[in-house]
């Protein structure tokens, strides 16, 4: 995903600002929100990221033909509750519950544990901390 990837690359710069990079964060967390909200049954065609010209599915599905291989769905058992048995009319619709939103979740979740206000908060204070042991040594030397 591409708009993982620009913030991976934003992250790792060695002179990033603090607050630039909880506002990438915050761009990307809210774009994410945004394709997951696509989740209602009457939203589900509507979700532009995953069935669009360059989308997710499409890309998997463009994959998947050179590959000589057609996207199904599994069929659907109500006795194993191990297996991921969600109801869908498309393999579109199926792989979309099954695996994308999920997906998401996990990515957002992980985007909130390490970048939660509280953590630009004790980074804002830590680098405050940094800042005022330097200027007590430089006091000290003086």
């Amino acid at each position: 995903m591409a708009l993982t990837i620009v913030l991976s690359r934003l992250l790792q710069k060695v002179n990033q600002d603090l607050f630039e990079a909880m506002e990438s964060v915050d761009f990307v967390r809210t774009t994410m929100e945004t394709w997951r909200q696509g989740g209602g049954d009457q939203n589900d065609s509507n979700d532009d990221e995953w069935e669009n010209d360059d989308g997710v599915y499409s890309d998997a599905n463009r994959l998947a033909q050179i590959a000589n291989i057609t996207l199904n769905m599994p069929r659907l058992v109500g006795r194993q509750t191990c297996r991921n048995n969600t109801a869908a009319s498309t393999p579109s619709e199926y792989y979309k519950r099954a695996i994308w939103y999920p997906f998401l979740d996990c990515t957002l979740q992980s985007l909130q544990d390490k970048f939660s206000v509280t953590s630009a908060d004790t980074a804002q204070v830590g680098s405050t901390g940094a800042i005022c042991h330097a200027v007590l040594q430089l006091d000290r030397h003086c």
